[in-house]
């Protein structure tokens, strides 16, 4: 009896889910307005970490036909298509 195996392809996607706010720079303390500004930009246009958690659990849920696709919360995919510079064979 022959046995054939058959390898599962992984399914690889590339995932940008913007700014989001964490708590990545508790420890940095410079009181520069440079500072504060970008706090203050962080502070409105960022995304919560759960927010930003959709982008990543988007792209487990892809299907094979997805393999390759960019995932991210701010471009549709037709944007990004109109945009991306595509690839050579």
């Amino acid at each position: 009896m022959l046995l054939t195996v058959r390898r599962a392809s992984p399914i690889i996607n590339t995932v940008c889910p913007g700014p989001v706010k964490t708590n990545l720079s508790r420890h940095f303390t410079s009181r520069s307005i440079f500072h504060q500004g970008l706090v203050a930009l962080i502070t409105v246009r960022s995304l919560s970490p759960e927010e930003g958690a959709r982008a990543l659990v988007l792209a487990t849920t892809t299907t094979p036909a997805e393999n390759g696709k960019f995932v991210t919360a701010f471009i549709s995919d037709a944007d990004y298509a109109k945009y991306a510079i595509p690839l050579e064979a």
